[in-house]
């Protein structure tokens, strides 16, 4: 009979592998430099689940600009036009330096660290 313990190394491992990615920031915290004239792509959302819906409970706040929201096709889950939703962040005009992008999804918050040049 195996015991519950035996499988504790392995989720430990996990656990500090989680902890460790947190720590060094994810890919959403590492520093993007975009341009300070022009519209910049983030990223975009998209849903595999087979239903073809299209995301569309994102939204984006900025400190120094704005981000919009544009619905767009991609090859994504084997279909060359599975609907997205692309997010562009836009600069205040005359605006250089750092600014923090926050995306909200379904109660989900990430974060992207931007510099403006």
């Amino acid at each position: 009979m195996q015991t519950p313990f035996r499988a504790l190394p392995y989720v430990l491992l996990c656990l500090m592998a989680a902890t460790s990615a947190q720590a060094q920031g994810g890919p959403g915290n590492r520093m993007k430099v975009v341009p300070a004239d022009k519209p910049s792509y983030l990223g975009g959302f998209f849903n595999c689940s087979g239903s073809g819906t299209v995301i569309n409970n994102v939204t984006a706040t900025a400190s120094n600009g704005r981000v919009a929201t544009q619905p767009a096709t991609g090859n994504h889950c084997g279909n060359p036009n599975q609907p997205r939703l692309n997010l562009v962040y836009i600069p205040n005009p005359g605006f250089r330096g750092e600014d923090i992008v926050q995306i909200y999804r379904g109660g989900a918050r990430m974060e992207q660290r931007l510099l403006v040049r």
